[in-house]
């Protein structure tokens, strides 16, 4: 009798990862059609290496683990019985043994994630405890709870991301942000519509500038006009500007204006640039003699 009661208990395990698989084929068709729009990216990033040699952009597309399920996972479990996840501390520690290098976009290993969690709560997978058996009542607080959110999968979310290197969009500042997402629109973009950007270098460093965004700006506008508004010198200069307007707004005057517009080359609009991006020509010189060759 005991033989046959274990024979259906395995028979139900076996039938509930069947289903975990199936559910996991559902998610890997819907992050697919995110790897196939990846696959088409990664082309155009591979084709512009030359500008992107020293601001690596990738794209991620795959499903992940999703951390919230960490909380859902643990109110389910009394940490105040012995066994794998006794107290919170020790607890924390074999969960993060459970999902560390877990491929969680493999359905093997995610299969494993699977066995390996529920082994934990059957055997203490303390060090020294040996796999010491542990049973179902006392370690669960809602058996049915922890097993539907196990089972259905739900500690996977689906990652499809714009990254700097290893940098996700969230974690880099406004100013890479914008930046980011600016030199990403200027590879996908092939219009050849005139591009207006106001100030584009705003929160960023003059580094960033002119090893960033310059190359990318000079190689659009090879293609299409682009019309910057911006006070940084690197980009209305280094960018070569064929033509540079400057504007003069009069605010005691019913905010009147004037402006002057020509080539960099033009002896006026020259001094205007000086003037404006530079801080006049004293203030140039005078870096100018600080810095080392």
């Amino acid at each position: 009798m005991e033989n046959l009661l274990d024979a259906e208990i395995q028979k139900s395990k076996e039938a509930r990862i069947e289903i975990s698989e199936k559910i996991f084929d559902k998610k890997q068709d819907v992050i697919k059609v995110y790897k196939d729009v990846k696959q088409k990216l990664d082309a155009i990033i591979e084709d512009n290496t030359d500008l992107l040699d020293n601001y690596k952009i990738n794209i991620e597309a795959r499903l992940s683990f999703n951390y919230n399920f960490r909380d859902t996972f643990f109110k389910n479990i009394n940490q105040n019985q012995v066994g794998t996840f006794y107290s919170i501390e020790g607890g924390n520690v074999q969960f993060n043994k459970l999902i560390k290098e877990v491929d969680f976009d493999d359905k093997e290993n995610v299969k494993s994630f699977l066995t390996s969690t529920i082994e934990a709560v059957f055997e203490d997978k303390r060090d020294n405890y040996n796999n010491a058996k542990r049973y179902l009542d006392g370690q669960i607080k809602e058996p049915l709870d922890l097993y539907n959110s196990l089972f259905s999968l739900s500690f996977l979310e689906y990652n499809y991301q714009l990254m700097q290197g290893n940098k996700k969009l969230q974690q880099l500042s406004p100013g890479e942000r914008g930046a980011l997402l600016l030199i990403f629109y200027l590879l996908l973009d092939k219009d050849n519509k005139p591009l207006i950007i106001d100030q584009p270098e705003d929160n960023l460093d003059n580094h960033s500038v002119a090893n960033i965004l310059v190359p990318f700006i000079r190689k659009a506008k090879a293609n299409r006009q682009i019309i910057l508004v911006t006070h940084n010198p690197n980009l209305a200069v280094v960018s070569d500007a064929e033509q540079v307007i400057f504007v003069n707004i009069d605010k005691e005057n019913e905010y009147s204006f004037e402006y002057q517009s020509g080539s960099i080359e033009n002896r006026s609009i020259n001094e205007r640039i000086v003037q404006v991006l530079e801080g006049a020509m004293p203030a140039f010189n005078k870096r100018k003699q600080k810095y080392y060759e």
